[in-house]
């Protein structure tokens, strides 16, 4: 799941943004079922309590293995391995993910600002 905003902020300038909107719609394409990329638009009503970090849930196969997440900010990132915690970041990803465009409109999210870009020239 990414931020509208990342999705236009041009760092780097507008051939680099192009070039990563082509890479992630030949990454999302070439990979259907490996990848779930999900936009969270500025529309969402609930994207700022995400604010500016980053974080991921990892969940794995085997019972045995406890769900962990990772969180990241500007100034510092972390493994998080208490069960409150980890409970805590997937009730925000659940709720993130229920405002965020499905997959296909994701998709089609990128192809537009890609065109976009493109008749620009920006």
């Amino acid at each position: 799941m990414v931020s509208e905003a990342a999705l236009r902020q041009q760092t780097g300038g507008p051939a680099v943004l192009r070039n990563q909107l082509e890479h992630l719609i030949t990454m999302i394409e070439g990979h259907e079922t490996t990848i779930d990329f999900r936009v969270l638009p500025f529309t969402s009503n609930i994207g700022a309590i995400r604010g500016c970090s980053t974080f991921h849930i990892l969940d794995f196969a085997r019972p045995r293995l406890p769900t962990l997440a990772w969180s990241e900010v500007p100034t510092w990132d972390e493994l998080v391995e208490d069960p409150l915690r980890v409970r805590n970041m997937t009730t925000v990803f659940g709720h993130l993910q229920t405002e965020s465009l499905t997959r296909d409109d994701s998709l089609g999210f990128l192809k537009q600002q890609l065109a976009d870009k493109e008749q620009n020239g920006r």
